[in-house]
């Protein structure tokens, strides 16, 4: 289980990696639900999904030897690596 300590030093990672996206109101949503729905827009990430963010920390955290030695994920969490290097 994560702590929110654990959250806030997330956080900090990966601000320095990806830009913040922003939180949208739904009229049309909140209209139907008949509550107020925000949409989170990470369709705006550099690899247009939220998992950039995991990958973004795991290697932030990490040690490079340890990520050499069990290789590195293909797919969204590969481009999280290459974002992360790029942005260096």
């Amino acid at each position: 289980m994560f702590s929110l300590l654990d959250v806030y030093r997330a956080r900090q990672v990966i601000s320095r990696y990806l830009p913040r996206t922003p939180l949208v109101y739904s009229r049309q949503l909140s209209r139907l639900l008949g509550f107020d729905v925000y949409l989170k827009l990470e369709n705006l990430q550099p690899t247009r999904a939220f998992k950039v963010r995991g990958g973004g920390v795991y290697f932030a955290m990490v040690r490079r030897d340890e990520a050499q030695r069990r290789g590195i994920n293909c797919g969204v969490h590969g481009q999280s690596r290459a974002v992360r290097c790029l942005r260096r």
